[in-house]
């Protein structure tokens, strides 16, 4: 998968969704079950590389100023956020920080965990023969396997 086609993904999963981040989710779910595991593992690694590009000092900044954080859990958060916003509003983001203000008046939150984690919940769905018990723990206090913690998310 290249760039270009991530940006698809994440564009096809705000259609509609206007911001609601449970069926942003839903949508990116269901879109990346259509794909091969291997579309799935470039996705996530896409997604990776773009929080890491985000972080700099004077985003970091104007997210903490915002109410994002700066600790590594809510910079993650922040940075799943901006890139479900979608390529446009990422890369203005990116070019500018102070940018980043429009776009959180905009937003009822600018941390969206969940969605980071979306590309991990399907590999695991289309991994076989692992046992929802052998999958991967989420972190706090009731360690719940991933695959409940996405059942939950899309029933909302």
């Amino acid at each position: 998968m290249k760039r270009r086609d991530f940006w698809e993904v994440i564009e096809a999963s705000r259609q509609g969704a206007e911001g609601r981040f449970p069926l942003q989710l839903k949508r990116l779910y269901h879109r990346l079950r259509t794909m091969s595991l291997d579309e799935v593992a470039s996705f996530e690694r896409h997604f990776g590389d773009l929080q890491d590009e985000a972080d700099s000092d004077e985003l970091r900044t104007v997210a903490n100023e915002l109410g994002g954080g700066c600790g590594d859990d809510s910079w993650s958060d922040f940075t799943s956020w901006l890139i479900s916003m979608g390529q446009g509003a990422y890369e203005a983001v990116i070019d500018e920080p102070e940018h980043l203000r429009g776009f959180a008046a905009e937003s009822e939150d600018i941390e969206f965990e969940e969605f980071q984690h979306v590309a991990g919940w399907v590999e695991n769905d289309l991994t076989p023969g692992v046992d929802d018990h052998q999958k991967p723990r989420e972190s706090g206090p009731e360690a719940v396997t991933v695959r409940k913690v996405a059942q939950l998310a899309l029933a909302g």
